[in-house]
């Protein structure tokens, strides 16, 4: 006993210590020596005592310790609840946020839509205004052309006609002298020349054939026409006509062709001409390339914007935008290539 009393004091092994004074203590009364058993006892009860005041001030720091921690749970809780109170803040003051953008973008595109509605609204009225002055400029033009057209026939053309009569008559009835007699035959043939020429130019203005027959042997008679009374050889080729157009976008396209005809035979020094017209469906296409020394096609666009130089491609532009169809002109010093598309109801 004594032995382990030394080594648990050396160890500070209170529990053992306790036990080893309590049989200590018995012993001692068990011998009779109330003295050493009493100062055992009260060795004991020291060692008990300290080992009870470690325990209460464990629990006591336990105590402590647990009531720190509640106490930082309650406050992490309130600054929970304070932090969810304003993230909820924040949130609804975000979705207040978000709302009120949403809604100005609503307006904004509103007012966009309405305005971009409303300028749309305007070029299409300028368009169709537009088109309204070219359609009402075209149609009188043709109208004129018909006019003269009759004129020249029914009327310069009965007059020269009543004159070469007239002059036939005579000369069997007149003694001319053999160079009088000759101008009098040269007259007779400028006349029918005259008569020829009055006759070709009001058919121009207005073939009676397009009215008849339709564009597709209109055109195939004038480039036929054209390859006679010039050095410039035209091939003609139709696809799909077998049907006939509108009336008044037959002689659009006539007047088209025969415009870009007359530019190549005065400007381009060609030799040859190819015409391609085809019908797809709804859609018309009319191509006329030639082999002359071609042009600068921004020059002529701006000419014909702003002199009477580039009266022919202003003419040609004007007869597409009536047909609200495209233009795609090229031009190099190995010839011009005019290609138009549009489309029939």
């Amino acid at each position: 006993m004594n032995k382990g009393i030394e080594m648990a004091i050396r160890d500070s092994l209170t529990s053992q210590l306790l036990n080893l004074y309590y049989l200590k203590t018995n012993l001692k009364y068990a011998e009779r020596n109330y003295y050493e058993a009493e100062k055992y006892g009260l060795k004991y009860d020291s060692v008990n005592n300290m080992i009870n005041e470690g325990e209460m001030s464990k629990y006591s720091l336990d105590l402590e310790q647990r009531y720190k921690v509640e106490k930082k749970d309650k406050e992490i809780l309130l600054l929970e609840k304070n932090q969810t109170r304003q993230k909820t803040f924040i949130y609804s003051l975000a979705a207040i946020a978000i709302s009120l953008l949403l809604f100005i973008y609503l307006l904004y595109r509103n007012y966009t839509a309405r305005k971009r509605i409303a300028e749309q609204k305007i070029i299409q009225l300028h368009q169709e205004k537009k088109i309204d002055a070219t359609q009402n400029m075209i149609q009188g033009e043709e109208q004129e052309r018909t006019r003269l057209a009759r004129d020249l026939h029914d009327g310069l053309g009965g007059i020269l006609t009543g004159v070469k009569y007239q002059l036939n008559s005579m000369k069997g009835n007149v003694i001319l002298s053999e160079e009088n007699a000759f101008t009098f035959t040269k007259s007779i043939s400028q006349i029918d020349e005259a008569i020829a020429e009055m006759r070709r130019v009001a058919h121009n203005m207005m073939p009676e054939e397009l009215l008849k027959f339709g564009l597709d042997q209109t055109l195939k008679s004038y480039c036929d026409s054209v390859c006679l009374s010039s050095e410039l050889t035209v091939s003609y080729q139709s696809f799909g006509m077998d049907d006939r157009l509108e009336q008044t976008n037959e002689i659009v396209l006539y007047r088209i062709v025969q415009e870009l005809l007359t530019n190549t035979l005065k400007h381009a020094n060609a030799t040859k001409s190819n015409i391609q017209l085809s019908k797809n469906g709804h859609l018309i296409s009319l191509t006329v390339e030639d082999n002359g020394k071609g042009f600068d096609v921004n020059a002529q666009q701006i000419a014909s914007k702003l002199t009477r130089y580039g009266i022919g491609l202003s003419n040609i532009n004007h007869r597409v935008e009536y047909l609200n169809g495209r233009i795609d002109i090229k031009s190099d010093n190995r010839g011009t290539s005019t290609h138009i598309e549009f489309e029939t109801t």
